[in-house]
């Protein structure tokens, strides 16, 4: 499948924009330059293939770094796994912990700013709701309710982009 030309100049256009901001997310994520580089490459191999998806999203640019996110996963799963190997093969355990830097540029623009501090208090950064509802001075219970709509809002949201 080969792209028609709007495709492909606004796929470039978003390649010249985002280059830099993705290779410095993948590389808080990776840890290597060279890794890095490869994960925004195939982010927008895969935006080569389903130009549909990322031209039809509401936020191409989220739709970029969500792209990305899995990219990183999959090669962080990839890397675990070959670790585990050759940890089993010099009967050395290794452990890694990788750090989730994304969720700014990834969920930022699509909560208010209320929300989305509430949502990477939760879940980024693991606070109680406890802690977060006294911060907040509501309680407990709407604490909880309120993640459950942002979680929701967010859910309803991936779905439109996936659906696009």
């Amino acid at each position: 499948m080969s792209l028609t030309v709007e495709q492909e100049a606004f796929i470039s256009a978003l390649f010249h924009e985002m280059y830099k901001k993705l290779c410095t997310i993948a590389y808080s994520a990776l840890g290597s330059l060279m890794l890095a580089e490869e994960a925004v490459q195939e982010v927008f191999c895969i935006a080569c293939k389903k130009p549909h998806a990322i031209l039809s999203s509401r936020n191409p640019r989220g739709w970029l770094v969500r792209t990305l996110h899995y990219v990183v996963c999959n090669m962080k799963r990839t890397r675990t796994h070959q670790e585990r190997l050759i940890a089993a093969a010099e009967n050395e355990p290794r452990e890694r912990i990788y750090r989730d830097d994304y969720t700014d540029v990834e969920y930022s623009d699509m909560l208010s700013e209320e929300e989305y501090r509430l949502f990477r208090e939760v879940a980024v950064e693991q606070c109680s709701m406890r802690e977060a509802a006294e911060e907040r001075g509501i309680s407990v219970e709407a604490c909880k309710k309120r993640i459950q709509r942002i979680r929701r809002k967010l859910q309803l949201q991936f779905a439109e982009d996936r659906d696009a």
